[in-house]
């Protein structure tokens, strides 16, 4: 479903759904994400997409990032013929925050992922019952999880995996390796590239790319406290050199609260992400 707005974002159209240029509704799941493509196209991923055939347990939908493009405005768009990332039956990858998506200034897109290792259980009654009024996990999944990115050249008509994976060890590992999960980036001044994510150590970790999200270095802790998940928004403010991150921010006292993601926060960096 799409809304629409010719005044700037005030008022939006009732939700409209989206077709494919065959006239079929265009299927997916959540997280669509829009970029503008240097053709003038506009280009969309969609996180989560549930293939006909598949099964459609919680790691299942995960499996695929499709990669649509429309020549009209977004009136209709390409069937899915593209995925970013190939499925796989022991691991799920996930975009992670909700403009995940980015065009570089030459044209690169980059989409950042984080994979998971763990067992794919197939649950009869669904992820998650209530047993007396209390919840129960019906399956477990390892937390393991590590980031990387996919790129095109083409305007997303081919992807191509970054030859590294991140995440978060201290002392270069002898204090111990620890996953990283729901990345976010965005394009520096100086052409580099930042990644971030969370962490359970109770700070999200960056890392930066010199050569466009072929390859990323060794991950560092930031200053800003997460729990569990990653930035919403991660972005270069227009006209500036200054970075803007959104995310929720974790106290070690929400945390005991159970409270992972409730508090909205936003923060600026005028150092590339350094503070």
């Amino acid at each position: 479903m799409a809304n629409y707005s010719d005044d700037g974002g005030r008022t939006w159209t009732d939700p409209l759904p989206l077709k494919c240029q065959d006239g079929e509704n265009l299927l997916g799941s959540d997280t669509p994400q829009l970029v503008r493509l240097p053709s003038g196209n506009l280009g969309m991923a969609l996180r989560g997409k549930v293939t006909p055939g598949k099964e459609s347990g919680y790691f299942d939908k995960f499996f695929e990032s499709p990669f649509h493009v429309s020549t009209d405005e977004g009136k209709s768009w390409s069937s899915p013929g593209v995925f970013i990332n190939p499925s796989n039956v022991y691991t799920r990858g996930e975009s992670s925050s909700v403009d995940g998506l980015l065009c570089l200034s030459d044209g690169r897109l980059v989409m950042p992922f984080d994979r998971v290792f763990g067992p794919t259980p197939r649950q009869e009654k669904g992820w998650n019952e209530t047993l007396f009024g209390e919840g129960m996990a019906t399956g477990w999944a390892s937390k393991a999880s590590f980031c990387y990115a996919y790129y095109s050249d083409d305007e997303g008509q081919s992807w191509h995996r970054s030859r590294n994976e991140v995440h978060a060890c201290l002392d270069k590992g002898m204090g111990g390796s620890f996953p990283m999960g729901e990345p976010a980036i965005a394009e520096l001044a100086d052409g580099r590239l930042i990644l971030i994510a969370w962490t359970p150590l109770g700070r999200m970790f960056r890392s930066y790319s010199t050569d466009r999200g072929e390859t990323w270095l060794e991950a560092e802790p930031t200053d800003l406290a997460v729990r569990i998940g990653g930035a919403l928004s991660l972005r270069r403010i227009p006209g500036s050199d200054d970075l803007l991150i959104i995310w929720c921010q974790l106290s070690r006292f929400e945390s005991m609260l159970g409270l992972n993601r409730h508090r909205l926060t936003c923060a600026i960096s005028k150092d590339a992400g350094v503070t």
